[in-house]
């Protein structure tokens, strides 16, 4: 699958992983508008064809395949500050 990683423009360390490209002057139907904003401006980092086996930094290849085909997007968020916004994510 077609990954492209998009990094946040509001948030340091925090990356977005989507199927396929964002556009920017098109609102998003899978992306909560909620976590856009939170985001801010959202800048390309690289694209690439992901696969189960394939290493990712401070992520497993599996749950972002699992996610993307699920919710449509995967939110990578810094380890240590997960679980300080663990209830906007989950609440």
């Amino acid at each position: 699958m077609q990954c492209y990683v998009y990094k946040s423009s509001k948030k340091n360390d925090y990356f977005l992983y989507l199927p396929k490209e964002l556009d920017a002057h098109k609102r998003s139907e899978t992306i909560p508008d909620s976590l856009l904003e939170m985001l801010g401006e959202l800048a390309l980092v690289v694209d690439f064809d992901l696969e189960e086996t394939r290493q990712l930094p401070n992520v497993d290849a599996k749950q972002v395949l699992a996610a993307l085909s699920d919710r449509g997007f995967y939110i990578q968020v810094p380890k240590d500050t997960m679980y300080d916004d663990e209830e906007f994510y989950f609440n």
